[in-house]
């Protein structure tokens, strides 16, 4: 996300697997898939406050998850300019389950995401992609 501020996001930093080696960066023009979470429109009640003894828990429909929880218009709107704004494309998109699926070149991702993606050789599996989560979010 060059040029906007990056805020870190919490628990998104990841590691190697261990006794993993880089082979090479990924090779830039290759395609892949990305799916964008997006925040709901209002919060997710916490498995703690839904757990507490006398708590009162209902269960809804879709249709009322669909329109307390979905992810906001304007949101959704938010990641598919950004998405243009750095060449990917969007796949598939889901306000009820607030993802959007972007796909695009290596070198768009890193540049998109602000990531360095690489190819790496475990001993378990001999050539494997890197899973990697977005470490910061536009702020």
């Amino acid at each position: 996300m060059p040029g906007g501020k990056k805020v870190p996001i919490k628990g998104s930093q990841k590691v190697p697997l261990p006794n993993a080696t880089v082979l090479a960066p990924a090779p830039p023009d290759e395609r892949l898939e990305v799916t964008v979470r997006v925040r709901p429109r209002n919060p997710l009640p916490t498995a703690s406050s839904m757990l507490k003894p006398n708590a009162q828990v209902s269960a809804i429909t879709h249709e009322e998850y669909e329109k307390n929880y979905a992810a906001d218009a304007k949101d959704m709107a938010a990641v598919k300019k950004f998405a243009q704004r750095h060449n990917l494309y969007v796949v598939r998109e889901s306000p009820a389950r607030r993802t959007v699926i972007l796909s695009g070149s290596v070198a768009a991702m890193n540049d998109a995401f602000g990531v360095n993606l690489k190819t790496y050789e475990y001993p378990a599996a001999p050539i494997a992609a890197a899973r990697v989560r977005l470490r910061y979010r536009p702020n």
